[in-house]
């Protein structure tokens, strides 16, 4: 399901990504990040991708949490992701080239307190 997966790729970014926007000084005494502190337009983006990528590659993948937890990390080119085994070694190959395609994409908080991505 669509659902599952944005919320696996939305779960993945805001872990990883939390330990970079807390390095911003304006807003490190946030005591947590979370989807709540996205911006409208990181969740168009998330939606955006997510849905386009979803729809071109759901009949490899089982799972559609642990799919949309492993486009994030392969997109960004984090160590872990479609290529690591979980999947058959062509399909693993074949999802990594398509979240290639998508960029890799960084979190900062914007002027206004939430979370936009660049």
């Amino acid at each position: 399901m669509l659902h599952n997966f944005i919320t696996g790729y939305t779960d993945a970014m805001i872990m990883v990504e939390s330990q970079y926007l807390y390095e911003d000084l304006e807003f490190a005494k946030k005591a947590e990040v979370s989807e709540s502190d996205l911006s409208e337009e990181a969740k168009g983006q998330i939606v955006s991708d997510c849905t386009r990528f979803y729809e071109a590659n759901q009949e490899s993948f089982e799972d559609d949490n642990s799919a949309g937890i492993d486009f994030y990390l392969t997109r960004n080119r984090h160590g872990a992701g479609f290529w690591d085994g979980d999947y058959p070694e062509e399909t693993g190959k074949s999802l990594t080239e398509s979240s290639h395609r998508y960029g890799e994409i960084h979190a900062y908080f914007g002027d206004d307190g939430k979370i936009y991505l660049a």
